[in-house]
């Protein structure tokens, strides 16, 4: 659970951090009678340190992490439990249902 969320705020910052990147140069740039300078900031700095931040301290805090053989049967969503085949099955053919009476 600790993984969990640990990956969902760190992707939550990673997300906001990608969207001020990209909104930047587009609210910012300079118009000259020949060229057209886009200024880059520091966002883009920020976002690159804090992802690469963010793969080693994910790499150390969970490099002990026992995984098994099969990853299938590690994920949280294991395929090999009952209720799970009973779930995606009711799931897969609603879905189904839902795609052709649209």
């Amino acid at each position: 659970m600790k993984k969990v969320i640990f990956d969902c705020i760190g992707n939550s910052v990673l997300f906001i951090l990608a969207g001020l990147m990209l909104i930047r140069p587009f609210s910012d740039y300079r118009h000259t009678q020949d060229e057209l300078f886009v200024v880059v900031g520091i966002m883009p700095f920020i976002f690159v340190a804090y992802l690469a931040a963010f793969i080693v301290i994910r790499f150390l805090i969970f490099k002990n992490e026992k995984r098994p053989e099969n990853s299938a049967l590690g994920s949280e969503l294991a395929y090999a439990d009952e209720r799970e085949k009973i779930i995606a099955a009711e799931s897969a053919k609603t879905a189904y249902q839902a795609w052709f009476s649209a």
